[in-house]
């Protein structure tokens, strides 16, 4: 047995089949007769690569200058009241 092989399979099943992972694990346990303990551990390494990856293969975090396209664009790049000035009485 390949060490990919049962994680190939647990991925075919969670993503062609609809099944979730218990059920996977069980056909994994009948269909390559292993432990119930191994089968849980093909399912948490790929549950933990998939959240490594996060969605369609980005990462959470931010991309690069993403944020730059989003300002609102004011004189000389401040806010034209700031809360603190408020507060103040400025």
């Amino acid at each position: 047995m390949d060490e990919g092989e049962p994680s190939q399979l647990y991925k075919t099943l969670l993503l062609e089949q609809f099944q979730n992972p218990s059920q996977a694990v069980e056909v994994l346990i009948a269909y390559y007769q292993m432990s119930g303990e191994e089968a849980w551990l093909v399912s948490k390494r790929y549950h933990a690569v998939q959240a490594t990856k996060g969605v369609n293969g980005h990462s959470r975090k931010q991309l690069i200058k993403s944020h730059r396209g989003n300002r609102k664009s004011t004189e000389g790049n401040k806010r034209p009241y700031m809360l603190a000035s408020l507060r103040r009485g400025n």
